[in-house]
């Protein structure tokens, strides 16, 4: 039996990013904070003075202890953080997360085998943001499924060394079509694998189609997670 990890959604930037060892601009563009520092100074308010920098693994918390604990056989995460110093924000689009590339240990500290890429926030910076994350991720080790070629279509690129090895398919909609502007462009360099109606139904199929073809490990004997980024944010009431 394989035991596996799907975490989200994973945010690395903002105040997070503010607290590490190397802070990217501060810079935001929300209707209610211009500079990333209020959300940590937000944070002292509640629970007291934030020592700076903080270790890597200091703001998981228990997490990572308890991860080890169960011992996970893979590790996949919803990443809703571009890795870049980009400062092109996207168009109408308020909310935007960035980490700095030099704070990449905070992420490899939970030693994710995968990090999904296709949501609302991987293109907050632009096809340089998706391509600096893309790089980044490449860099130290993480696949990162997600991501499409022209046409909207992800390509697997889940699988790794671990047997089984799960292949990753992963789609977005409605609350990604709130997102940047550009991921519905008929023919974009890169960005995500878009559904729109009507045509949730066609979709589906196709990745059943890949899935069923054993296109997750190639030779049809592993795993294959399928995600759908699907909806708006749930709200407490």
């Amino acid at each position: 039996m394989m035991t596996m990890l799907l975490g989200g959604d994973v945010m690395l930037g903002r105040g997070v990013d503010q607290i590490l060892a190397h802070p990217g601009n501060p810079e935001l563009r929300e209707r209610y904070l211009r500079d990333a520092t209020g959300y940590v100074r937000l944070a002292e308010r509640v629970n007291g003075p934030i020592p700076r920098p903080v270790d890597w693994r200091w703001p998981w918390g228990e997490v990572l202890d308890v991860l080890d604990d169960v011992g996970t056989d893979v590790r996949v995460v919803n990443l809703e953080t571009t890795i870049t110093t980009g400062s092109e924000f996207a168009d109408r689009k308020p909310v935007c997360y960035r980490m700095h590339p030099d704070n990449m240990a905070v992420l490899t500290a939970l030693r994710p085998d995968a990090c999904a890429l296709a949501n609302n926030h991987i293109l907050d910076f632009g096809y340089q943001g998706l391509t600096d994350t893309v790089a980044a991720l490449a860099a130290a080790g993480i696949r990162a499924p997600g991501r499409a070629r022209p046409a909207h279509r992800a390509p697997p690129g889940g699988g790794h060394g671990r047997r089984p090895a799960p292949g990753h398919h992963r789609l977005g909609r409605d609350h990604i079509q709130r997102g940047p502007r550009i991921l519905g462009r008929a023919t974009p360099p890169a960005g995500v694998w878009l559904v729109r109606d009507p045509s949730q139904r066609e979709a589906a199929d196709d990745v059943a189609a890949q899935v069923l073809a054993g296109e997750g490990d190639g030779k049809g004997d592993g795993v294959t997670v399928v995600s759908v980024h699907w909806g708006s944010n749930w709200a407490t009431r």
